[in-house]
């Protein structure tokens, strides 16, 4: 099994607004993706189109929001850093319910050779990955940790009182932190692997865009993302040996879609069963991806 993406093509002229949102649920529910190409939008049209479909939206705490007033708020631009970005689902390294929807609106596509787009469906991953690992993921979960200055933790919890923290905290048992001075260190334990809309068992999640380093010799000068002060465990503590990242990188390149998104296409993911993730381009040039985040209507 591998991953397939779904299309709707529209033609010269016809607007985003003509995309019936039953046919892209109907789209999304089949494969777990669709590109809609060959449809006129701007960015008013792009957030309306999203609202069709979704009841509310996630504001990304990392992410550049666009200038007030040019937007609803929650629409930003992808990170234009010429980078590897392994697959991962949105928002899944907190305890909240991650966001259902994902959308990707491509302005102006890369001109450069390369940065292709990762798409991964979890129903394929979890059944490529080898047994034992999937066994151990399923029985334990994960633990993501991060150390986030003010701005982030801020950001990601809405909040700057220690005293609204503490609530949070109390309403989320698998949540945990501890400060030094201003400076959070976080950790949430997760499921790995759990059940899709549908009810099928996906591997759908943000292990492989929180590591500390990306050890698989084929991503040696590929400048895939890490950051050093993350760390993923097994729910028992033991963090991930580099055997076995290297194990869901090789799953991930096994059952992974690749496309490039040209000037106008929009992409739609469940952000429940598919993880996202790019390629770097040959060359640095210029590129702008919109995304925006969102909670289904029904």
């Amino acid at each position: 099994m591998k991953t397939r993406v779904n299309a709707l093509h529209g033609s010269p002229g016809l607007a985003l607004a003509s995309v019936v949102p039953g046919e892209v649920e109907r789209q999304v529910a089949d494969s777990g993706a669709v590109l809609l190409r060959g449809f006129h939008w701007d960015l008013e049209s792009f957030e309306r189109f999203s609202r069709k479909l979704c009841r509310r939206f996630y504001r990304i705490a990392s992410r550049e929001r666009l200038p007030q007033g040019q937007s609803d708020g929650f629409t930003a631009r992808a990170p234009e850093s010429n980078i590897t970005l392994l697959a991962h689902s949105e928002a899944s390294y907190r305890p909240f319910a991650e966001p259902e929807l994902a959308f990707f609106a491509c302005l102006a596509a890369p001109v450069e050779q390369g940065g292709e787009g990762l798409i991964v469906d979890g129903r394929a991953f979890v059944q490529r990955m080898p047994d034992a690992l999937r066994a151990r993921f399923e029985d334990e979960g994960v633990i993501f940790e991060s150390r986030w200055e003010p701005p982030r933790w801020q950001a990601e919890f809405e909040t700057d009182s220690r005293d609204q923290l503490e609530e949070i905290r109390q309403r989320y048992p698998s949540l945990e932190w501890r400060f030094e001075d201003d400076i959070m260190h976080y950790r949430c334990r997760r499921s790995a692997i759990q059940a899709d809309a549908a009810g099928a068992k996906v591997f759908c999640n943000a292990i492989l865009a929180h590591l500390p380093q990306v050890p698989h010799p084929r991503y040696r000068d590929a400048r895939a993302y890490a950051l050093e002060t993350n760390q993923v465990r097994f729910g028992d503590g033991e963090p991930l040996s580099a055997a076995v990242i290297n194990q869901l990188i090789d799953t991930q390149d096994a059952v992974a879609f690749e496309n490039r998104l040209a000037d106008g296409d929009v992409l739609v993911l469940d952000n429940s069963r598919v993880m996202h993730g790019r390629r770097p381009l040959e060359r640095d040039c210029a590129r702008v991806l919109l995304t925006r985040f969102g909670y289904r209507q029904a």
